[in-house]
């Protein structure tokens, strides 16, 4: 019994453990992408304001 609820355990801290780090890289993944979104973004702003000038 005592085997069986450690491996269990073993188990279920695996699993969390890797949902942990999908979130995270899934985290990364879309900071990046906001990131060149904003960026792709600013550089028409940053070419319109020396014309306005």
């Amino acid at each position: 019994m005592k085997k069986t609820l450690a491996a269990s355990m073993l188990m279920i801290s695996i699993m969390f453990s890797s949902t942990l780090a999908s979130n995270a890289a899934a985290d990364n993944l879309n900071r990046q992408q906001g990131n060149q979104s904003s960026i792709a973004s600013a550089q028409p702003d940053g070419a319109e304001q020396p014309a306005s000038k």
